[in-house]
């Protein structure tokens, strides 16, 4: 038990930090004009999100690792100490290299309050969003049965529905399903928009994604990095499916907008008078447009906009190589990381002489009657 928890935690660690490295890396992509780069920023969310797991995956390889760089973070740290290069005493030094070690005992101390209360806190936010997903899987079950069969191929079917005013896409365990709204599909023309979005989300794997994320989202309930990337993910990936269908060349962007457009105020209507009809995201299991998002409109006005300014996608040839680029020096630096902050399995010439010298100014605290030592 105590093992899976360190993972957790070094998980969610890991994930702050990719967070950071990702949101530096996509300021840098902005200064290059890529603003409107949104599968290079969308593989960019992933790679963090998915970065998350590096100390889970690395963790047997972490001594090979280590020998191959020759030097870890805390082996440098301690170099740079003997050299002189950093005005602490040993004392801090120590301090420093052990402060990990020291907060993962306790976190995982069962005899403290406070390892007591944020493992309470934990299991029921982990709980509750466990519940949170099981019961919009059984919604979307429900809106599955209770739609009518309109098209069936060997992987998707797709059905209308009376109870919805929003069309999404999903998937069961060997088939994916697009739910249309009835009174959409009343429109020859809007009929052939919302399946062809749809299709682009099935073709993207976004659907995939989607229940992946939700799988390990009870164990990352509490970290905010993670609900600011999945709803970047999700902001992108709405913006690259745009992309992708407009580019067939297939209906206007002018056309599509108002379409959009429309959906949104036909819900709104209808959640105004009703109060229940039922309403979803493009890929439901989330539930709701975004914890960050302060409204609706505000995530489809971004959407319009974005959808006016085109999308830089380079995704033919050799270019499309640009989109991965930065997600894979996200992994490479968080993986460095991750691997330069373990624990060195046997302790070096200058881990010793610092162990060394701790003891000393130990002693001379001792000596001194508990004055400080000097640096």
């Amino acid at each position: 038990m105590d093992e899976v928890l360190q993972y957790v935690l070094l998980g969610n660690a890991a994930l702050l930090g990719a967070f950071l490295c990702a949101w530096l890396i996509e300021k840098m992509a902005i200064l290059f004009n890529l603003r409107t780069a949104y599968r290079l920023r969308l593989h960019l969310a992933v790679a963090a999100l998915c970065a998350a797991a590096l100390p889970l995956i690395l963790a047997p390889f972490v001594p090979f690792f280590a020998s191959l760089l020759s030097i870890n973070g805390p082996a440098l740290l301690v170099s740079q100490y003997l050299k002189g290069n950093i005005n602490l005493s040993a004392t801090q030094i120590s301090d420093v290299l052990s402060a990990k070690n020291h907060a993962m005992e306790l976190a995982l101390d069962s005899s403290s309050l406070l390892s007591k209360s944020l493992l309470a806190l934990f299991i029921v936010a982990a709980f509750w969003r466990a519940a949170y997903i099981a019961i919009n899987v059984f919604k979307v079950r429900r809106h599955i049965v209770s739609s009518r069969l309109f098209y069936k191929s060997k992987r998707v079917e797709v059905r209308f529905s009376d109870r919805l005013t929003v069309p999404f896409s999903t998937r069961g365990l060997f088939n994916y399903y697009i739910i249309i709204p009835s009174k959409l599909a009343e429109d020859h023309r809007s009929l052939r928009i919302a399946l062809g979005h749809e299709a682009q989300h099935i073709r993207q794997g976004d659907v995939d994604w989607e229940i992946l994320l939700s799988l390990v989202s009870p164990l990352f309930t509490l970290n905010p990095a993670f609900w600011l990337l999945t709803d970047r993910i999700r902001q992108f990936r709405e913006y690259t499916c745009d992309a992708a269908f407009l580019k067939k060349g297939t209906i206007a962007a002018r056309e599509y907008c108002l379409l959009l457009l429309s959906i949104a105020s036909e819900a709104a209507r209808q959640k105004a008078n009703k109060g229940q009809v039922a309403h979803a995201a493009s890929v439901p299991f989330f539930g709701r447009d975004g914890m960050f998002n302060r409204t609706a409109k505000s995530s489809l006005h971004k959407r319009i906009i974005a959808l006016t300014q085109g999308s830089s996608f380079l995704d033919d040839g050799p270019s499309r190589y640009v989109n991965l680029a930065p997600a894979a020096l996200l992994f490479i630096v968080v993986g460095t990381g991750v691997v330069m902050s373990a624990k060195p399995t046997d302790w070096s010439h200058d881990r010793l002489m610092l162990s060394t010298v701790v003891n000393l100014e130990r002693l001379d605290r001792i000596n001194g009657f508990g004055a400080a030592p000097y640096k």
